[in-house]
């Protein structure tokens, strides 16, 4: 896959277009990296259909820093927070989402999880 764009780069762009977390609408904040662990974030981190814009308060709860953030009465645990992230995702990237989860989902638990579910494969 060629990239683009560099995660710096892509994050700066989002900013410039007020991109909002894709979990709770709030301002964006941070990239979370969908990849992760054992070099894999390395390899992978500039691939945007794998970076997520996020809030602070969402990336806490996705990584498990807090146990749950709340906005409009709705609250985002560990338990749903996944689901509208990549939900969101699929939403912001459509099919090129979907190709690259797919290509790496043997990466991500909890990615090859909610693409079985979802799409039955």
């Amino acid at each position: 896959m060629k990239r683009e764009l560099s995660y710096r780069t892509y994050g700066k762009k989002l900013k410039e277009h007020e991109q909002r977390c894709i979990v709770c609408g709030r301002k964006f904040e941070v990239i979370h990296h969908i990849m992760s662990g054992n070099g894999v974030r390395e390899m992978f981190k500039d691939y945007i259909p794998l970076l997520a814009p996020v809030c602070n308060e969402c990336h806490n709860v996705i990584h498990g820093h807090t146990s749950y953030t709340e906005v409009n009465g709705i609250k985002y645990t560990q338990d749903n927070i996944h689901d509208r992230l990549y939900a969101g995702m699929l939403m912001l990237f459509g099919k090129s989402f979907l190709v690259v989860a797919e290509h790496f989902r043997g990466h991500n638990k909890r990615l090859s999880r909610w693409i079985s579910i979802k799409f039955g494969i």
